[in-house]
């Protein structure tokens, strides 16, 4: 959180933060995003043993989801699988550098098997996920409870 330090020492919000991030990424910005992410998206490679018809240990190519296509992603899942797993499916890009087409991503997710959707799925989360176990603890106990 952007706080300022006041004269006596106490902090207080930013309150030009919004537009202070607004003007760095937007048309007008030295960070504009001209149609695509406000960031360069990270992919991982993943290890992955055997599993469901993947008889042999493989490479699988994991990337970071756009807000765009993490929502695009959740409104697949609300009919299927539930969002982890909608996120963690659409992020997969590759096997072994081979790329991996919508096509075959159904398939994919098939033939790995529950073992193999399930490392998928963890894999995702813990390649992407930012948070300290203690940034989330602080920002939980941030919010009141009812």
């Amino acid at each position: 959180m952007t706080t300022k330090k006041t004269q006596d020492g106490s902090s207080s919000l930013n309150p030009g933060l919004l537009s202070s991030v607004f003007e760095q990424y937007t048309a007008s910005g030295a960070r504009a995003m001209h149609g695509g992410s406000l960031f360069e998206l990270r992919t991982v490679d993943v290890q992955m043993p055997p599993c469901g018809v993947f008889v042999e240990p493989f490479v699988l190519t994991i990337q970071e989801l756009s807000g765009a296509a993490e929502t695009a992603a959740m409104e697949r899942a609300a009919a299927r699988i539930g969002v982890g797993g909608e996120l963690a499916k659409t992020s997969m890009q590759a096997i072994n550098g081979e790329p991996i087409t919508l096509e075959k991503r159904d398939f994919i997710w098939e033939g790995v098997g529950m073992k193999g959707r399930r490392l998928v799925i963890l894999a995702f989360g813990r390649a992407f996920d930012e948070m300290s176990i203690d940034e989330t603890e602080a920002f939980l106990s941030s919010i009141p409870r009812p």
